[in-house]
């Protein structure tokens, strides 16, 4: 509620992530991770669906994960992208 007494905005929505991963090698994955959103109704936001897409590839060197990732919004614009490089350490 405002500080006038009156409700606020209100938004009803549905988000998912599909994933399929392939195991290339022994020592490298491939990953492709798809979220969509579903704006059903509310105040907050004017488009009704949400899609990105991502790349993700991990190589295993030992002890020591690294991983690459590449994403971008497809609706309801697409001008978002980004790159993401990590590296994980598994303590055994």
């Amino acid at each position: 509620m405002d500080d006038q007494g009156k409700p606020g905005p209100i938004e009803l929505a549905l988000v998912g992530t599909g994933h399929a991963h392939l195991i290339a090698l022994r020592q490298v994955s491939v990953e492709v991770i798809a979220p969509v959103g579903l704006n059903l109704g509310g105040d907050l936001e004017s488009h009704v669906v949400e899609l990105g897409l991502a790349g993700r590839v991990l190589v295993a060197l030992g002890d020591l994960d690294v991983y690459f990732e590449a994403s971008t919004a497809l609706l309801p614009d697409s001008s978002t992208q980004a790159l993401l490089v990590g590296a994980s350490w598994r303590v055994r």
